[in-house]
């Protein structure tokens, strides 16, 4: 950590970045993905989400401490999640 208590190397957002979304806005999205990819129906799958999202989803071996990688690409990204954690942990990584 540095005198103003950051890690090294990590850049703060800045919240003027990021727009305000209410709860309810939130939740709207939320259902018109959903709806919009056929995903309406539980439990919901967060891998179908993510590549519905144009994320592709794999599993991998990593340390007991890592639970997964995001890569963002152009046009998309790649979720790496470890495939020896517990179903639940992989669904909450993904």
């Amino acid at each position: 950590m540095d005198t103003a208590g950051q890690k090294r190397g990590v850049t703060p957002m800045s919240t003027t970045e990021l727009p305000f979304v209410s709860g309810t806005d939130l939740e709207q999205k939320a259902v018109d993905l959903l709806q919009d990819h056929d995903l309406l129906r539980i439990p919901v799958n967060p891998a179908a989400v993510a590549e519905a999202l144009g994320i592709e989803v794999y599993s991998a071996d990593f340390d007991d401490n890592v639970s997964g990688i995001l890569k963002q690409e152009s046009g998309g990204g790649r979720i790496y999640f470890n495939r020896n954690h517990a179903r639940n942990r992989q669904r909450f990584t993904i």
